[in-house]
């Protein structure tokens, strides 16, 4: 769920006509142009390479979600922890009682 969250985030920040976008599509384009003889075919997987460059930093933002999560949930039950009360000794002499003849 929290992926999906941050795959759509970036995704908005990533627009179509805007410099940093274009310039990463044009560099992605030149290193797969080499490869591809098709240029129709070298955008394409221009633009795929783009896609999973948002999709990994969308699994990271959400993997650093977790681990915030669990160090919240962590630092809550240590704050728990400090306001339990000690427990009674008990005491491992026999019980007292009537003695046998």
């Amino acid at each position: 769920m929290r992926e999906q969250v941050h795959s759509n985030l970036p995704g908005l920040h990533v627009e179509a006509q805007a410099d940093n976008t274009v310039d990463r599509l044009l560099a992605y384009g030149r290193v797969v142009g080499s490869r591809i003889a098709d240029e129709g075919e070298a955008a394409a997987q221009a633009l795929r390479l783009l896609g999973n460059a948002v999709s990994r930093q969308a699994s990271v933002l959400a993997y650093i979600d977790g681990f915030s999560a669990t160090a919240i949930a962590a630092a809550m039950c240590w704050l728990l922890a400090a306001f339990v009360p000690r427990a009674v000794p008990v005491s491992t002499a026999p019980a007292a009682g009537p003695k046998p003849h």
